[in-house]
């Protein structure tokens, strides 16, 4: 081998490995961006021993994105879910999800059933007996975070959600 062979192999080497470096890290700026896209503010719930109370989470989707609704009208489009990890003395009852808003996009020739902005979500919670005290259930939320120009991959953000449970 000589000087030049040697010297553009290694050109070759370090190109690619640039390459690859810089793939890597706009992936994860993208996996950053797409978690950023969606913030969730939960309350604190009080509720009674043995009695269903709802409380409140609030997810602000940021300004330019959509994310589908719990019920999207196509069946290939990904819905927003959320669900709670089995916590022993609480059942999960529910979930209030706000009525969507059908918009027009110009990527889809139907509108499409869509969040935006602030999403009031009630999660309705049960608290069986011998409960009473603080707790922390853990949760998910699942969404996918949609531009006018591309949709990001789907994420699943953990919750965790704050109850009180006093005496019946």
């Amino acid at each position: 081998m000589n000087w030049k062979t040697i010297s553009r192999r290694f050109s070759s080497r370090s190109w690619t490995l640039a390459l690859v470096v810089a793939l890597a890290c706009l992936g994860i700026v993208a996996a950053q961006d797409t978690a950023s896209v969606v913030k969730v503010t939960p309350t604190t719930l009080r509720l009674r021993e043995r009695r269903v109370a709802t409380l409140a989470l609030q997810l602000q989707v940021r300004e330019g994105y959509h994310i589908n609704s719990n019920r999207p009208k196509l069946d290939y489009l990904i819905a927003t879910q959320f669900t709670l990890d089995p916590q022993p003395g609480f059942t999960l009852v529910g979930l209030k999800w706000p009525t969507a808003t059908d918009k027009k996009f110009a990527f889809s020739g139907d509108p499409l059933s869509v969040f935006q902005g602030t999403v009031p979500l009630g999660v309705e919670l049960k608290a069986g007996p011998h409960t009473v005290g603080s707790h922390v259930l853990h949760g998910k939320l699942r969404y996918q975070a949609c531009s006018e120009e591309l949709c990001r991959p789907p994420v699943t953000m953990p919750v965790d959600l704050h109850v009180e449970v006093v005496h019946g």
